[in-house]
């Protein structure tokens, strides 16, 4: 199968959102899953030259001593005294200081240090109320001089309504602003020998959801007749996804 790589859809609209978003020092990007959230991310850090560590909170598996053993790889090489220090700062998690202990390792660590900090699969909280406290404070902590941006497909488990209230935070980056839209669509055709009526190019968002995976999928394997369902584009993605695979490893 071709690489889905042959289409670049024009992010400005998107980026130009986010420079917004990222005005307050927390930033939410809450969608649906596969809409392409820590893609997006990804593209504008790099396009704007934004230093920035990642945290996925998902592979913390709800346990607070594994978050922060993820914070601190994260900073790795940057603080390396972070690392190193790591496991005494888990073993005062289970001291009366508890979570704040943690808090205050990492203000003692970062508190000079003036960057990004991209915490992915913040909808894992959903499930991990005891990670959720730990992951607050220390937001909250520390807005004063990092910046955070929160990805996920739900942020039921934090404060958001008060970080809205007290301008901590704009309103979330959502699946409306992840979507390519008609003009980006028709912008990504130029110069490709694509010709595709207003009618066709609608339908194409329709069936696609407007994802850039799923448009490049069907433009590169010219997959945009009127007949083509969402269930057929899905089974094309997942042959892209498992293409590099052979035998048992792919099964």
């Amino acid at each position: 199968m071709t690489a889905t790589s042959a289409f670049v859809f024009p992010r400005d609209r998107l980026f130009a959102r986010l420079d917004g978003a990222l005005r307050a020092p927390l930033a939410l990007v809450v969608a649906s899953e596969g809409s392409g959230k820590s893609t997006a991310v990804r593209e504008y850090l790099a396009t704007r030259a934004i230093s920035s560590v990642w945290v996925d909170v998902g592979a913390a598996a709800g346990d607070p001593a594994a978050f922060v053993y993820a914070l601190a790889a994260a900073f790795g090489d940057r603080v390396p005294a972070m690392r190193s220090s790591a496991a005494s700062a888990t073993q005062r998690l289970a001291g009366v200081e508890g979570h704040t202990a943690v808090v205050d390792w990492v203000r003692e660590h970062l508190g000079t240090l003036e960057m990004t900090i991209v915490l992915d699969n913040i909808h894992a909280l959903d499930d991990s109320p005891a990670l959720v406290p730990l992951v607050r404070d220390l937001i909250e902590a520390t807005l004063a001089h990092l910046r955070w941006i929160l990805i996920g497909s739900s942020a039921a488990a934090l404060p958001v309504a008060g970080w809205l209230a007290n301008r901590l935070s704009e309103l979330p980056i959502q699946d409306d602003d992840l979507q390519v839209d008609l003009d980006e669509l028709r912008a990504s055709l130029d110069g490709t020998g694509i010709e595709l009526a207003q009618p066709a190019l609608a339908k194409l968002l329709e069936t696609t959801g407007g994802r850039p995976l799923g448009l490049a999928v069907a433009l590169t394997n010219r997959r945009f007749d009127e007949k083509l369902s969402t269930d057929q584009l899905y089974d094309e993605l997942v042959d892209v996804a498992l293409e590099r695979f052979e035998g048992a490893e792919r099964g």
